[in-house]
């Protein structure tokens, strides 16, 4: 995945040009699971526009800043709150500004006869504006009426309430239960407790009677609490949902109904056991819902081995929420809609000189499997290649520690161009990770060569470099009016100087930046404010005031701060003008903005471009943004979006309208100046309520037009609001997985499936599949059915589709050449937002007689499967199969005993025939059976052809079980440290039980092994 995360240091770094010929290079807006190795995620974003967030490890409470939901992965990270002895343990931290302190909620007990049976909820304070300085002082225990897990703190119609997981006691035992308490302030409980639901259906109670956690997302009058269900521990561990009308009284537990099934559960199709720990939050420019949650890779092992993970909330017409299936660890995914663009390039895979390679594979504590570490030896460096489509401006953002009490100096070259730049002390502990960002960095179209190399001697641990689409641009050459003055009587700014004398209303400084195309930026607002109070200032975009803006106090002159934001820009030069308006209180200092390009699905209607009689308003009520649109009552009146993509692809465009009228109307949609169809709009029933209404397009890369035209035809006289985009994601659901009846049985008894297996029995009438399959929207989709047959006596195959319980159709279906051949049938069929049941049937007049092995939704939309990024993570689960068969690496009969033999069988997706490879920073791999825990080896340590292949017990340093994987095409070839000969299935041989051992390589395909997520 690729995900960012920055803060600006006191000294930044500037890379001088003249910013009015600034070209944009390439990013990415897509990212794929997990985020970061861990469990039960905390983020809330605070006054200042960035996300927060926390977790320990065991020596205390770590806090990250980030500027975005995804960007956890790459945050600034410190040791803020050292565990005391006087803990026993401390679990879930959670981090919110509240009355204007910062205050994190954990945790905490010692361990007893209930094994953490009895923890408590506490607080800590910090008064300083930075949570990273400052003191944390400990408040004491929550005043609740039970032991339970603190979940952090909510704000639900307008009051603020504490959420813990209660433990109500039952004997030796105690069920556990999500309960909201009011807050007479940040340390104190008041009230009554109101419990929102407790465990009472089978899915509650796997490992344990258990509701825990608390997310929290509000839509059109309702509150959706979302909650974990049954043990962590447990496979089956899920999440559920209780709503509530946002008027009722939120501590009766009358007033919140439990949906009666869980609304995310276990994929093994997709690589997920126990998803639970839910956290919703909004996208960075609020237009979007989204979940974190943590899930295992690996079955039977979801307590001890679970990673982050985060996808979008959808919503079902009937405005239920739609949590989805959890996502497959190699489906690449599109990011929240604002959040910034990025692409991270791992240090630790850079090339390194002098420098060592350190792989931490089980660790949250870096964005991938490790670093790269300097070791004090002059000239050292690490160099990073960069690819881009374009010349253009970046910022460069270094993640690193530096544990030492100084600066450490380096030498940046890039593109051999150098300059001198210093990483700030970030002492006190070894995982301590803060940002250097150096802006307006000119990359040239295709390869860049990005070297850091010590100046003297270092020890700098560098984590990766956070690549990013931006412009700074200097306060003091902003247009100034109103009093606003360029000053330079304090330290620590960039460029010549700052903007001062924002201390009359209506002073301001307007920058004037350029955008590449219309759609989201983030606004990073450099500035002092030395008063002993928080100030306000707004922003204007284009001379339209967007938000009034928060500038917290540091009481220091010479204290720089960030303040980020996301805004929407037009095509071509824009003004950003930060004001003293009336309802402000100014008197801050600015010293520059940094633009950087974001995601963008959202797109207002006030800021696309109207022809005909179409034009702005705002007189009735509902609407996002600043207004809406009407006058579509006259003949060619238009709405023209212009929306940029980086992938050719299906997209869904789900247009916000109303209409007023007694009737449905009909406006025509064009696609790049060409008429696609004229679209029926519902009536809305009045004029204040708004609908939605979702086309599927196909978008070229780069910038469309999207527009909604009155035609001569259409009945018109809507109101539009807004579109927003959805890139179709191929989704593919495994038969073996699906519901069978009528004699439909799973099978393996036939190469070349997906999967673990295939469904066959399709020669019995009334055999059935039926596959569970979740869309985010109402629309068409088409459905790819990936079947064999060969029966060379009949013509083509036939078989009935059938979805939601209605026929569609007969489909044809011509033979495979073999029944170890496969072929594909794509048929478009109507679904429904959430679930649908798409199942395939042999009913009467079909043929029957052929195996499905799996279905994919939206398979040639367009949509990317899988990313580009060919580096295997460090501490991953990964199945590995051989070129020539099929078959996978998988040790026999399931065994956990010293010494098993290893051979090839057929995917049943078995944790015998999962492994986790983990990289041991000297070029070489250990590969471990996440079934046993023992490592691949060569029997007695062999040189020799024909050498068996074992599982054992892992010897730190032993070259027989250190694998070098050498990259062949799309394939590896597995190569032993020891003997220097790769892995080999032993007379080219395709049978399950095929013995696997090592060989010479010939460049045979019984040497060459797909190594790909399960």
């Amino acid at each position: 995945m690729r995900k960012k995360s920055l803060v600006i240091l006191p000294l930044a770094i500037i890379f001088t040009l003249l910013l009015t010929s600034i070209t944009y290079a390439d990013v990415t807006s897509s990212y794929q699971n997990p985020l970061i190795r861990g469990a039960d995620p905390t983020i809330a974003r605070a006054a200042d526009g960035y996300y927060y967030s926390c977790f320990s490890t065991g020596d205390g409470i770590h806090l990250q800043k980030h500027e975005t939901i995804l960007g956890v992965t790459t945050a600034k990270s410190r040791l803020v709150w050292p565990e005391p002895d006087s803990y026993g343990y401390v679990w879930g931290p959670y981090i919110y500004r509240l009355d204007g302190k910062w205050y994190i909620y954990f945790s905490s007990s010692s361990e007893d006869s209930y094994g953490f049976g009895h923890p408590d909820s506490y607080v800590l304070e910090n008064s300083s504006p930075d949570p990273y300085e400052g003191t944390w002082v400990e408040k004491g225990k929550l005043n609740t009426q039970s032991n339970g897990l603190a979940c952090g703190v909510v704000t639900l119609n307008g009051k603020r309430y504490f959420s813990y997981t209660k433990y109500f006691y039952k004997g030796d035992s105690f069920d556990e239960c999500p309960t909201l308490v009011e807050m007479s302030n940040p340390w104190t409980l008041k009230g009554t407790e109101g419990t929102v639901a407790y465990p009472v259906n089978s899915w509650e109670k796997n490992g344990g009677s258990i509701d825990e956690g608390c997310a929290v997302v509000e839509r059109n009058g309702k509150i959706y609490f979302g909650y974990s269900a049954s043990s962590f521990m447990n496979d089956n561990y899920c999440v559920g949902i209780s709503s509530a009308k946002s008027d009722s009284n939120l501590l009766d537990s009358n007033s919140w109904v439990k949906n009666p099934q869980p609304v995310m559960v276990k994929s093994p199709d997709n690589s997920a056991f126990g998803p639970g720990s839910p956290l919703f939050v909004k996208s960075e420019d609020e237009t979007e819902d989204w979940i974190v949650y943590h899930a295992g890779p690996v079955g039977g092992q979801t307590g001890s081995n679970r990673w982050v993970r985060a996808q979008r909330i959808n919503w079902n017409e009937d405005g239920f929420i739609n949590l989805g299936i959890p996502s497959n660890p190699g489906t690449v995914l599109s990011r929240p809609s604002g959040e910034e663009k990025s692409e991270t390039y791992e240090a630790e895979y850079a090339s390194l000189s002098g420098a060592s390679k350190v792989i931490l594979s089980n660790s949250p504590n870096c964005s991938g499997s490790g670093y790269a570490q300097y070791n004090n030896n002059s000239n050292d460096y690490v160099e990073f290649t960069v690819n881009t489509e374009a010349a253009g401006s970046y910022s460069l953002n270094f993640r690193y520690n530096n544990n030492t009490a100084g600066n450490i100096p380096m030498k940046l070259q890039v593109n051999q161009k150098s300059s001198d730049i210093s990483f700030g002390s970030n002492a006190g502990n070894k995982y301590n990770y803060d940002l250097l960002r150096i802006n307006n960095v000119q990359l040239n179209a295709g390869s860049n060569k990005i070297r850091l190399t010590v100046s003297g001697k270092s020890g700098l641990a560098l984590d990766a470099l956070i690549l990013k689409r931006s412009v700074m641009y200097e306060a003091e050459n902003a247009t100034l009016s109103g009093g606003a003055t360029v000053a330079a009587d304090h330290n620590g700014y960039t460029g010549t100087g700052f903007v001062a004398g924002l201390l009359d209303k209506g002073a301001s400084a307007q920058f004037t930046v350029n955008a590449p195309y219309a759609g989201n930026y983030s606004v990073n607002l450099r500035y002092c404010n030395g008063y002993d109070t928080d100030k306000t200032l707004s922003i204007y975009v284009n001379d339209e005031k967007v938000k009034q803006i928060e500038l917290l106090n540091y009481r220091n002159w010479d204290k720089w701060a960030d303040r980020y934001d996301n805004i929407t820009l037009k095509a071509g030069n824009n003004t950003i003008t930060y004001k003293y308006d009336d309802d402000d209180s100014g008197n801050v200092n600015l010293d520059s903005i940094t633009v950087t390009e974001a995601a963008t699905w959202h797109y207002e209607a006030e800021n696309a471009v109207l022809s005909g009689n179409a034009k702005i308003a705002d007189n009735h009520s509902g609407y996002a943004g600043t207004g809406f649109i009407d006058g579509l009552w006259v003949a060619g009146s238009a709405v023209d979006f212009s929306v940029d993509t980086e992938t050719a692809a299906s997209y869904d465009v789900k247009l916000r309208y109303s209409n007023g009228n007694n009737e449905s109307k009909t406006l025509s949609l064009y696609l790049n100046g060409s008429k696609v169809k004229q679209i029926s709009l519902p009536k809305t029933g009045n004029w204040n309520t708004w609908s939605e209404k979702v086309e599927t397009v196909y978008l070229n890369k780069g910038t469309n037009t999207i527009t909604f035209k009155y035609d001569t035809s259409d009945s018109a006289n809507i109101n539009i609001d807004n579109i927003h985009l959805n890139k179709r994601v191929p989704w593919k659901y495994q038969a073996e997985s699906s519901a069978l009846s009528g004699g439909a049985k799973t099978a393996t008894d036939h190469l070349w499936y997906d999967g673990t297996g295939f469904v066959a029995g399709f020669w019995q009438q009334g055999a059935s599949t039926q596959f569970n399959v979740s869309v985010p929207n109402t629309a068409s989709y088409t459905t790819t059915l990936r079947y064999s047959g060969y029966w060379p006596s009949k013509g083509n195959l036939s078989l009935s589709l059938y979805v939601n319980g209605t026929k569609v159709k007969q489909i044809s279906l011509p033979q495979t050449a073999s029944w170890d051949a496969w072929a594909e049938s794509t048929e478009a069929v109507n679904l429904k937002a959430g679930n649908n049941i798409v199942e395939y049937r042999y009913d009467e007049g079909d043929t029957g007689d052929m195996n499905i092995d799996c279905i994919t939704i939206d398979k040639y939309s367009g949509g990317n499967t899988v990313s580009n990024n060919s580096v295997l993570a460090s501490g991953r689960i990964y199945k590995i199969t051989a070129k020539h068969s099929g078959k996978s690496l998988d040790v026999s009969n399931y065994s956990s005993d010293e010494g098993a033999l290893v051979n090839q069988w057929s995917y049943v997706g078995g944790n015998n025939q999962k492994w986790e490879i983990s990289d041991t920073g000297s070029g070489y791999f250990i590969i471990k059976s996440a079934h046993s825990g023992r490592v691949l080896e060569v029997v007695g340590g062999s040189t020799e052809n024909d050498a068996n292949i074992c599982q054992s017990a892992y010897v730190a340093g032993k070259n027989s079980q250190q694998w070098a994987l050498e990259k062949v095409g799309d394939y590896y070839k597995i190569k032993n440290r020891n003997s220097g000969k790769v892995l080999d299935v032993s007379n080219i041989s395709k049978d399950d039980g095929a013995k696997v051992h090592q060989w010479e390589y010939v460049g045979g395909e019984n040497q060459l092994w797909k190594i790909d997520i399960p």
